[in-house]
């Protein structure tokens, strides 16, 4: 396995990560089973993966569950990825809303570090852009929680260069983890661009 810096951060991940996305199941997918899930993770770790990339929303909190109880005992040598705002009213798809506001972020850390059963996480990212927050609260909610080690290092996720500068007058991001296939290849007008400038990763 070969690993790179994540951005400008310490962060030294693989440079295939584990998208924890499937295993959280309903609503996104079918249930495959924890048991399935759990060997999946552990599979990859043995082949080298050391970033695990998660949100709450992934199976309404399941599959950060899984990852870190699959993961405890060797937290110390992988890096979590998760997210926050978006946030739900029941577990349906409908009832997903987006939420960036302090209030939201700060219930939303201590919920993930509860289902990761850790302390800290290495990536915290911004799930989608929050048209109706302004940057300078989100960003200076994540930097007071870095403040306080429940995150080591901020990022985004689905943020168009535009929404990027406008987060980074307020604090440094180091990653942008955008819609990017051989159907989307957008970010290469643009977005690529500005990250290489600034020193941010893409986690695609």
């Amino acid at each position: 396995m070969e690993y790179r810096m994540l951005g400008d951060s310490d962060l030294e991940v693989s440079v295939v990560g584990f998208g924890a996305w499937a295993i959280g199941g309903a609503p996104f997918w079918s249930n495959e089973g924890d048991a399935s899930s759990a060997r999946a993770v552990m599979k990859a770790y043995e082949l080298g993966v050391n970033f695990f990339d998660t949100a709450p929303v992934y199976g309404f909190g399941h599959s950060e569950e899984i990852l870190g109880r699959t993961l405890k005992p060797v937290r110390n040598k992988v890096i979590y990825a998760t997210k926050c705002g978006l946030r739900w009213e029941n577990k349906s798809l409908g009832a997903i809303t987006k939420n960036a506001t302090r209030q939201s972020i700060l219930e939303e850390i201590d919920q993930s570090l509860k289902r990761l059963d850790t302390d800290y996480v290495d990536l915290y990212q911004v799930h989608w852009p929050d048209v109706e927050t302004p940057q300078s609260e989100t960003m200076e909610t994540l930097l007071e929680i870095q403040r306080q080690g429940k995150i080591k290092v901020i990022g985004v996720s689905n943020y168009s260069v535009d929404q990027m500068r406008e987060i980074m007058k307020f604090g440094k991001i180091v990653s942008l983890q955008p819609d990017y296939s051989l159907l989307n290849r957008s970010i290469e007008k643009g977005a690529v661009s500005y990250c290489k400038e600034n020193r941010v990763g893409i986690i695609a």
